[in-house]
């Protein structure tokens, strides 16, 4: 990291200079920690037990626990009271808010915590020997406590291929069958458990077996809650996966409620082709049963019938497709998309706000001028949209036009780019068409040669009206796992899809130009 990345890094940590405290849980707090100049780690020690909270490479604040070689990761909130930091378990009362998790916590995704936290050590290491070698030992500490981690854990995998069992809410513990060679574990009458740590792959799958014998999904089926060796677990149901709303559970049937990440398995080619290599290492009853699985979720997923949602979680509105079963009672709908009473108020401020009406002529010069703006960088095709969009927009404030934002997810896959889209953003003005009526506009060199409609920008991106709905913002990112469009048009304040904050004017043009700057050293 260069020195002004290193500051930039340092000014999420409010006044770090000062004292601050880490809550990990109730019964485990930290205070008086050590938060050193130029080194962007916040570093903890009660008794035996030690804590650090670092940023990644995104600007996330990361948490990490540790005790005798064992570590437990967690996401934090900050929260600054009369000046002084502290830094909470996003999971804590205190917090309580909602996250986007994985349905059951495996070795991946342990090892992937970890190594995302190991990595952002060994870049605070390197700042430290630079910047403050006082702490340096502190954080060679906690990095030899993740190497240990990552020893335990890869033990615990390997004795669970000798020796496994499951523990569900209903029928206690359950040894599964390991002698086979077969990568589905039979565990029990109603469980199978995917072991195949080659292939990174840990999943359970819960059934019944029907008046026939045949096994079937059902949305009282009995679900694993862990599965463990005698050194540890190998997996753990994640309980806040069902209530958080930023998970995917709403989009699964009501019949596998229970299974909800064996159901988007099954819904995954990748995942049909690994069966197909597998099976024929596994018995004729395990084939049958997973056949017959396989095929109610297809059924299943046939019957679906997906809708638009807007709600505001953790405070900030958020949209994505659901099952229409799952809708919150009380939502109202307004175009094609579902609202809560608190997420229609909340959309209101993105309404698109443009007053201005121009000619055609007028569309045209602000085309040409976006288009030779070298700026935006047109030949990094992959991403920036949304960072072209801002300084469009703002060229054109500067012409004397108040532009707004047309917003599209979904596949979209432009000429211009080898490469698909799941959401395209650009400006949108409006234009006196010389017959009397008004034409919305889209304003994008990346798609079109000229000012183009929204149905003809849209359709320039392989959009079929068939699958579009008209949606309020923010428009779904998950557009493409349901197979459907979205277009919404909002005003120019608006800035990301995943990122509603009201950033001021010049934190948008900052942020994006930062993005193009380094989107364009790709290119050389």
């Amino acid at each position: 990291m260069t020195k002004n990345i290193i500051l930039s890094v340092l000014s999420i940590f409010s006044i770090y200079t000062h004292a601050a405290s880490v809550v990990f849980s109730d019964d485990l707090s930290f205070d008086n920690c050590k938060a050193p100049s130029n080194v962007p780690v916040v570093v903890c020690e009660n008794g035996g037990k030690r804590a650090i909270v670092q940023i990644n490479s995104r600007g996330h604040l990361l948490g990490l626990v540790t005790e005798g070689g064992t570590s437990k990761t967690f996401a934090v909130k900050q929260i600054v009271e009369n000046g002084v930091p502290t830094y909470y378990n996003s999971l804590s009362d205190k917090i309580n808010e909602e996250r986007a998790t994985s349905e059951f916590t495996t070795p991946i995704t342990k090892l992937q915590e970890i190594a995302e936290r190991k990595k952002s050590i060994e870049q605070a290491i390197e700042i430290a020997k630079k910047e403050n070698s006082n702490i340096l030992e502190d954080l060679e500490d906690f990095d030899s406590d993740l190497d240990d981690s990552l020893n335990k854990l890869k033990s615990v995998v390997a004795q669970a291929s000798n020796l496994l069992w499951v523990n569900t809410k209903k029928d206690g513990n359950i040894h599964c069958e390991m002698s086979t060679k077969c990568p589905i574990k039979k565990c029990g009458d109603n469980h199978f458990f995917i072991f195949d740590p080659s292939r990174n792959i840990f999943m359970p799958i819960n059934y019944t077996r029907d008046s026939r014998g045949n096994a079937k999904f059902t949305k009282s089926d009995s679900q694993i809650t862990i599965a463990r060796t005698m050194n540890g677990a190998v997996l753990e149901l994640n309980d806040d996966y069902k209530t958080s709303r930023l998970t995917a559970a709403r989009k699964a049937p009501q019949n596998l409620q229970s299974n909800p990440t064996a159901y988007f398995s099954f819904q995954d080619a990748r995942f049909s082709d690994y069966l197909k290599t597998i099976i024929p290492h596994c018995s004729q009853n395990i084939k049958d049963d997973i056949i017959s699985l396989g095929v109610q979720t297809n059924n299943e997923r046939a019957n679906l019938d997906f809708v638009h949602l807007v709600e505001v979680v953790n405070g900030t509105i958020n949209s994505q497709y659901i099952n229409k079963k799952f809708l919150p009672k009380n939502s109202c709908r307004d175009g094609d998309s579902y609202y809560t009473a608190e997420s229609y108020k909340e959309s209101q401020e993105f309404v698109p706000r443009s007053s201005g009406v121009i000619s055609w002529k007028k569309a045209g010069e602000l085309f040409d001028k976006a288009k030779k703006m070298k700026e935006l960088t047109w030949r990094y095709t992959a991403d920036g949209c949304y960072a072209r969009a801002e300084l469009m927009v703002n060229m054109m404030e500067e012409e004397g036009v108040i532009a707004d934002k047309a917003w599209t997810s979904g596949y979209l896959k432009s000429k211009s780019s080898p490469h698909p889209w799941s959401y395209h953003v650009a400006p949108v003005v409006y234009v006196n068409n010389g017959r009397g009526h008004v034409q919305k506009m889209v304003i994008d060199p990346a798609v079109a040669d000229r000012p183009v409609e929204p149905d003809e920008w849209l359709r320039l991106m392989g959009v079929n009206e068939k699958n579009l709905d008209q949606v309020g913002f923010p428009p779904s990112l998950d557009a493409v796992s349901v197979g459907r469009n979205t277009f919404t048009i909002s005003d120019r304040s608006t800035f990301h899809p995943q990122d509603k904050t009201r950033l001021t004017k010049e934190q948008r043009v900052t942020a994006a130009r930062a993005l193009l700057t380094d989107l364009g050293k790709r290119l050389q």
